[in-house]
């Protein structure tokens, strides 16, 4: 049997439901849970996306710095996370953007 990273933490050791597979879901399904199992000191919200296939965090606007996300929600029956962003030239109108979780490779706590 396959040990995974996060078995026998707070989040127990029950196998998730969801077909959504992958550490990232993993992590976004939590935080839509409202449990971070103490991977971050509080509730993360605002975050940097990394792709799979990509080596730097994406970005939404042409400068190449990496776009700071809030994460809004994750649907575990369609594996879509829901995220908002303010792009740089759209005059702080911000904007949604539906990310399937099995298309990336890593998140991380945004720089405040």
């Amino acid at each position: 049997m396959r040990r995974s990273l996060f078995d026998d933490t707070c989040c127990g050791s029950v196998r998730p439901t969801s077909h959504c597979k992958g550490c990232v879901c993993d992590v976004l399904r939590r935080m839509a849970n409202g449990n971070n199992c103490d991977i971050w000191e509080d509730t993360m919200t605002e975050v940097y996306l990394l792709p799979k296939g990509q080596t730097g965090y994406m970005y939404m606007s042409g400068a190449e710095n990496p776009t700071t996300f809030t994460f809004m929600g994750f649907e575990s029956h369609s594996c879509c996370a829901r995220f908002r962003y303010t792009p740089v030239d759209a005059a702080g109108t911000p904007r949604t953007v539906i990310i399937d979780c099995s298309t990336l490779a890593g998140i991380s706590r945004a720089a405040n």
